[in-house]
């Protein structure tokens, strides 16, 4: 008798420690700003409780939107300042993936059939290619832990014209 409610507890108590999902590693966001020239930087930012959605308006461009979520969601931003005086010589592009908020170590070394939401944006006074489009080319590292997320990435698009082709980030989550 006693034998059998002693295993009945102990099966219990692996039934509630397997539900019980892994901690967070990151509960606050993280911002980092890298100076590369007198007139360009990269902003990387982490979206802790996060998660990308997509939806497209009426002329069927695609838009991606951050919303709550249980995920990470990293932006990292090339951003070439505008010249003064001229409305319109701003460029910027943004490549936004969404991450387990969990310790972690990927290595994708083909994103086409990936299970991480990954997304580039462009923006600029330009001809073509303005918008949001689904990575699906290229490779992604990341390792995730309480006190780093280092990412590795190369994407490529074919004939688009893009700046921000390979990323290489060591971002500090020392909260």
């Amino acid at each position: 008798m006693f034998r059998s409610k002693v295993l009945i507890i102990l099966a219990f108590t692996l039934i509630i420690s397997g539900c019980t999902s892994q901690k967070k590693v990151l509960s606050n966001p993280v911002l980092q700003q890298i100076v590369l020239s007198e007139n360009a930087i990269i902003n990387s930012k982490l979206s802790p409780n996060s998660k990308i959605e997509t939806f497209k308006d009426s002329q069927k461009n695609t838009f991606i939107k951050i919303v709550p979520g249980n995920n990470i969601v990293v932006k990292i931003e090339a951003v070439k300042k505008s010249a003064k005086n001229v409305a319109d010589s701003g460029y910027r592009e943004i490549v936004y993936f969404e991450i387990p908020n969990k310790n972690q170590d990927i290595k994708m070394g083909d994103l086409k059939n990936s299970t991480i939401k990954m997304w580039f944006a462009r923006f600029c006074f330009c001809r073509d290619y303005i918008g949001f489009y689904k990575i699906t080319d290229g490779n992604l590292n990341i390792k995730l832990s309480k006190k780093a997320l280092k990412i590795k990435a190369a994407i490529r698009f074919n004939n688009l014209p893009q700046v921000l082709n390979f990323i290489d980030q060591n971002l500090s989550l020392k909260q």
